[in-house]
């Protein structure tokens, strides 16, 4: 598991791409030597070098939002290693999922969870009665904010 942070519009996309090749080049940097040499499938090495690094750099779009969704302070965990994959239709797409147990200690059922922001284009007010009347049945109670977004639809 990788828990990352989310970068807003200009933050830190350069301090992100500097710590992605300091992680990238020593592993690399010794047989750097051999890559015109060498190759897969009739890739020279270097081009099929460039092509991972590509994609690592793409990665990165994963990490940046715009500015204008800031006040939502994300974090990401990223899966991997034992978790057992699976899958759900959303749309037009299969999207792979993990299931994670993020209970709190002190309530098991209850997601430690104090603020909900309501997205932009929603009926602010219809949203609040739906949403108290949702996390009470959860066990929330009263002691959720529930605030409407700063940002715009577009």
């Amino acid at each position: 598991m990788n828990l990352r942070r989310i970068t807003y519009g200009g933050e830190r996309e350069a301090e992100l791409v500097d710590e992605l090749f300091a992680r990238f080049m020593p592993i690399v940097a010794d047989h750097v030597g051999i890559l015109d040499s060498t190759g897969w499938d009739g890739v020279p090495a270097r081009n099929w070098l460039s092509m991972r690094f590509g994609e690592c750099l793409l990665g990165l779009v994963e990490e940046i939002k715009s500015r204008a969704f800031s006040e939502e302070k994300e974090w990401r965990l990223y899966g991997g290693g034992s978790q057992e994959v699976q899958f759900r239709v959303s749309q037009d797409r299969i999207v792979p999922y993990q299931q994670l147990d993020l209970s709190s200690e002190k309530e098991p059922a209850v997601l430690p969870i104090g603020e909900i922001v309501v997205g932009p284009k929603l009926d602010f007010a219809e949203a609040i009665v739906s949403l108290t009347t949702y996390t009470s049945t959860l066990g929330y109670g009263t002691a959720l904010k529930i605030r409407q977004s700063r940002a715009s639809y577009r």
